[in-house]
């Protein structure tokens, strides 16, 4: 397999606008956001991204902190520096500050490194080796959809009998929280093979082994799901509406992260459209996810 290839977007930004500049650099693909302290406080975020979308990422950024400079003159400028990352530097600088800590309601995250993490009482641990995708469990999308995903999952009377899938799977955290919650057929797929192989990794580690985790489109699942699950962002939801109408069982639930606060009102638009209605939804850092309901009379 081809070796995947990295750099990073380096900002020393105004504390006023560091929020809004994090949610931005996802948004825009970062695979992983780090942030530190200069001597004068300034905070300093490092995006990390695949090289193959570098040009974009960075033309749509600098268009981004042009505005920003038109809507806060008061604010410094932002200042930006751009270069490449090796693997090993990218992983290093992860365990910088990925660190155990809780996880929703019921989880405690422990990087797969720190072998001697202690988990508190009552809680079900989750072993991550973030590796080179997407859902370490620390941005604010992954930890509303866990928290959807414990709440859903509570509700069931009948665990044993349900089906879920985890579009975008990434590191395959999500697959992995179902799964540990009691939901024993859980599918898992993403498009990039790194993704796959990474979330197969952590699926071993979490001795989680019957999840079926691959690379195939959605389109070659012709059995609909209980509950389908996709942590993405809103152009990409809006693209497979279809695909969840078809793959989310008549009464079943389908939980959207990787959203905006502000993006509420165009996705009920376009999800009652297609037979679901709204039922849960919570907000974070200004990243929302949503608990849907598909109708018994609704068509794909």
């Amino acid at each position: 397999m081809k070796e995947k290839r990295w750099f990073e977007i380096k900002l020393v930004v105004p504390g006023a606008l560091e929020e809004a500049i994090t949610n931005r650099l996802f948004e825009l693909g970062a695979e992983g956001v780090n942030q530190q302290l200069t001597p004068d406080t300034e905070p300093v975020l490092s995006g990390f991204f695949a090289e193959s979308v570098q040009a974009a990422a960075l033309t749509q950024l600098r268009e981004y902190l042009a505005s920003l400079a038109a809507l806060f003159p008061q604010e410094k400028p932002v200042r930006l520096e751009c270069q490449a990352v090796d693997n090993q530097d990218w992983a290093e600088r992860y365990k910088e500050f990925y660190r155990p800590q809780p996880l929703g309601h019921c989880f405690y995250l422990a990087p797969a490194w720190e072998k001697n993490a202690s988990i508190p009482d009552g809680r079900i641990p989750i072993i991550m080796e973030p590796g080179q995708a997407f859902g370490t469990g620390l941005h604010a999308s992954t930890q509303l959809c866990i928290s959807l995903i414990e709440r859903v999952i509570k509700q069931q009377p009948h665990l044993t009998k349900l089906t879920l899938m985890d579009v975008g799977t990434g590191t395959g955290i999500l697959a992995i929280a179902a799964y540990k919650l009691g939901i024993p057929q859980v599918s898992a797929i993403d498009n990039d093979p790194i993704a796959v192989e990474t979330a197969q990794e952590n699926i071993a580690l979490n001795h989680c082994t019957a999840i079926q985790v691959s690379s195939q489109p959605l389109s070659a699942f012709r059995e609909p799901f209980d509950i389908v699950v996709s942590n993405i962002l809103l152009e990409t939801h809006k693209e497979l509406i279809g695909e969840y109408a078809r793959l989310v069982k008549s009464g079943g639930q389908l939980i959207l992260s990787g959203l905006l606060t502000p993006q509420k009102e165009e996705m009920d638009h376009c999800f009652s459209d297609r037979g679901f209605t709204l039922e849960l939804s919570e907000s974070w850092q200004e990243w929302l996810a949503l608990m849907y309901i598909r109708q018994g009379n609704a068509t794909a």
